[in-house]
């Protein structure tokens, strides 16, 4: 038996190899690069679990600079930004995460990875020959290390928390993601939604009831914050100065209503299992959700470590909440959607590192919002029109930060302004909110 096994795993290996290889001459000559900076190389294993993404052109960030002194839009303010969809719900499309193919417990380990392997570039490289353009990509998690600790914490879980960024909840809802844990591995699927002291109530209140509408295949939807607010705030009122003067407090500690709030999550967890059984609770979401930051509210210390670097968590970690009782931090994951890539730069789900140009994102935030107000900027002498563009507000920032290049005889540091506000953006201090769509 052992050595007919040992055959059929010999001829599965080689088969599945040579399928690999012969598929690798079909692949599309793309350029990728690891999350925080550099070329990663597939053949060096100490590099560790790390995000791949596809790397723009130089052609495509030119492209785009070459627009920052096309005026502001400024009408777009007097209306609410509602958000989309932002994933191709059409099953005949193959916009979708990648599943784990079914395995059989009979065949050898290397023949599985194989298998997962060759399943994943082919997964791969039809969605960047789909959806990619001389243009535009789709950023998206190129690397299947990272996946497979997805694929574990869902199989391996008994209920599965899902962390939604309240400010767009919609960009952390994946069809693929919800159906596969629901239909498929049939889970129960808890909605946990963060950051809810960045918003006002009664936009809290109307995602709920869209959430709820839009998905009721969730057990629930629970709110979390780490650092809840007795007032109701309004994004619009006040500068930037004064939120981030409140964001930088430390949290309270022993804060009944964080307690009350993580307390009313793990009862909605344990729900309906016994407590002398082994029970795995699994923590799933984007980057920069704030899976870490919850988790350590629920574990009742900083056992995760905690970044603003959206991707900083990249393996599972298993930690004893109580007795039989454990729970498991899946890394962030950036699936395949249909959004301009500005969009996931404000909204902190490409890590800073990955943005090369920051221009069309400062566009369309100062569309929405009062930039040249928030950071009370003056519009720089050189723009005789007296109109707001991306390029004035990072220059007319960079001048008040006295940030300067070292070349250029000090020009101001247009990128690093950039940076800057879009950090603010996703730190909450400047308040980005989609507001849920109306065809309920």
């Amino acid at each position: 038996k052992r050595k007919k096994k040992k055959e059929k795993n010999n001829y599965n290996d080689n088969e599945i190899q040579n399928t690999i290889t012969d598929d690798n001459n079909d692949i599309k000559n793309i350029e990728l690069t690891k999350s925080f900076g550099g070329n990663y190389n597939f053949n060096d294993k100490s590099q560790g679990i790390v995000s791949i993404f596809q790397k723009e052109s130089k052609e495509t960030i030119e492209k785009r600079k070459n627009l920052s002194n096309i005026h502001i839009d400024l009408s777009k303010r007097k209306c609410k930004l509602i958000s989309t969809i932002p994933y191709d719900i059409d099953k005949s499309t193959i916009l979708h995460h990648p599943v784990r193919p079914i395995w059989n417990s009979e065949d050898s380990k290397d023949f599985h990875e194989k298998k997962e392997q060759l399943y994943f570039q082919e997964w791969q490289n039809k969605v960047q020959n789909q959806y990619t353009n001389i243009d535009s990509i789709i950023p998206f998690e190129n690397n299947i290390d990272v996946w497979r600790q997805l694929w574990r914490t869902i199989e391996q879980s008994d209920t599965i928390i899902l962390v939604i960024d309240i400010r767009n909840p919609l960009l952390h809802m994946s069809p693929s993601l919800i159906n596969n844990i629901i239909d498929f591995h049939k889970k129960r699927l808890i909605g946990v939604i963060t950051k809810i002291d960045l918003v006002s109530k009664n936009y809290y209140n109307q995602w709920l009831y869209y959430l709820k509408k839009k998905y009721p295949s969730f057990y629930a939807f629970l709110p979390f914050t780490k650092q809840p607010i007795d007032e109701d705030i309004d994004g619009g009122i006040g500068g930037v100065s004064s939120r981030q003067k409140r964001l930088k407090k430390k949290p309270v500690k022993n804060d009944s209503r964080v307690e009350n709030m993580i307390k009313n999550i793990i009862e909605t967890c344990l729900e309906g299992y016994s407590l002398n059984s082994k029970l795995i609770i699994g923590c799933v979401g984007l980057p920069n959700a704030g899976k870490s930051s919850l988790l350590n509210s629920i574990i009742g210390e900083k056992v995760l470590s905690v970044s603003r670097t959206a991707g900083h968590t990249k393996h599972i970690q298993h930690i004893n909440l109580h007795d039989n009782i454990y729970v498991m931090d899946c890394p962030g994951l950036v699936f395949p959607m249909l959004q301009p890539r500005y969009i996931l730069e404000l909204c902190g789900i490409i890590p800073i590192a990955q943005i090369r140009e920051t221009l069309t994102a400062i566009d369309f935030l100062a569309s929405y919002v009062e930039l040249e107000r928030l950071y009370n900027l003056k519009l720089p002498e050189w723009h005789d029109e007296g109109l707001w563009s991306s390029l004035a507000i990072c220059e007319s920032f960079a001048e008040k930060k006295s940030y300067f290049t070292s070349k250029g005889h000090g020009a101001p540091d247009i990128h690093r302004a950039g940076l800057e506000i879009i950090r603010d953006c996703v730190d909450g201090a400047i308040c980005l909110c989609f507001h849920p769509p109306n065809n309920l």
